[in-house]
């Protein structure tokens, strides 16, 4: 799963791809800057819903009693978040996934339900 930006630097040599379409690569150079932002932001979306779906996951999977880290560690693959870190917070409470538009800030967090045992 791919999960990471695509490089935007500039080439001194034409991308092959820019052959056919020149005037779309002249375009899209000039639209990037701007641009950036909003594929780390949709990149960020999908990450966020992995992580509500992880924490679905884990609620209908609550008869597991293993420690929450562990179960984390163990969700099935379309729930992981490609290179990007991800985990559940010191205290149980939350889970997280960094964000690649840091602007928002660096990490989207999930607050988990108090379990029965847990004390407030």
């Amino acid at each position: 799963m791919q999960d990471r930006l695509i490089d935007h630097s500039r080439e001194k040599i034409g991308r092959l791809e820019c052959a056919s379409n020149w005037v779309g690569c002249i375009l899209a150079n000039i639209a990037a800057p701007a641009y950036v932002d909003y594929e780390a932001r949709l990149l960020d979306s999908a990450a966020h819903l992995r992580l509500a779906s992880t924490l679905l996951w884990l609620h209908n999977h609550r008869d597991d009693t293993r420690p929450l880290a562990t179960r984390f560690a163990e969700r099935p693959l379309p729930l992981r978040s490609g290179n990007r870190a991800s985990g559940v917070s010191d205290d149980d409470r939350s889970l997280w996934v960094e964000n690649r538009y840091q602007k928002r800030g660096e990490r989207f967090e999930l607050m988990l339900a108090p379990s029965k045992e847990t004390p407030p």
